[in-house]
């Protein structure tokens, strides 16, 4: 074997032990179902057609816990690339994952909203769909968060208490916050390939 085949199966059993040990990643307990907890609801929106980023539409949903009360005003934890995190067999687990822990009393009773982004259908049949996801998350503006402030979160206080806090957070209006409180948004950052 000469040096140059050597190397080749040096660096192909390095990526393979890589790929393994990515692999080999173990859920915790509070991402797996526990016997005793109750479930959330999970619901699929219809498709929503945004004005503040016009000619969009997107795939979302809304995570309701099982302890929610419409009388007492839930938090609130928005999901870029919701379909990632809502996925119950998926990677996050984001719905099993605050079953458990708003069960145990570590976080207070949270909706989850599941947002992907934007797409612009294509103008006929023989043209593909434009991907909207780094316009929206990239763009150095305020227009996601008016997004959120005018559309998303009045569309899904209609059917929720939502705390007035989450609203105000995108309004700049001055509000007393308690850190339990605090509305939050997470997403998956990816690399140019």
């Amino acid at each position: 074997m000469n040096g140059g085949h050597a190397l080749a199966l040096l660096i192909l059993f390095a990526f393979v032990s890589f790929a393994h040990a990515q692999d080999d990643y173990k859920l915790g307990p509070d991402s797996l179902k526990q016997d005793g907890v109750p479930e959330g609801k999970v619901t699929q929106m219809p498709p929503w057609k945004s004005d503040i980023f016009p000619g969009t539409v997107r795939d979302w949903w809304v995570y309701v816990p099982a302890q929610y009360d419409d009388k007492k005003p839930a938090c609130v934890m928005i999901f870029q690339d919701g379909v990632w995190y809502r996925d119950p067999k998926g990677s996050f687990r984001v719905p099993t994952v605050f079953d458990n822990l708003i069960h145990k009393k570590e976080m207070p009773v949270t909706i989850g909203i599941f947002l992907n982004p934007g797409v612009v259908p294509g103008s006929d049949k023989t043209k593909k769909p434009r991907n909207n996801r780094s316009f929206e998350y990239d763009r150095l503006s305020d227009q996601y968060a008016v997004f959120l402030e005018k559309e998303i979160l009045p569309e899904v206080g209609k059917k929720y208490n939502l705390r007035h806090v989450a609203l105000a957070s995108f309004t700049h209006t001055p509000t007393p916050r308690h850190p339990s409180a605090e509305p939050a948004t997470c997403n998956i950052r990816q690399s140019a390939r």
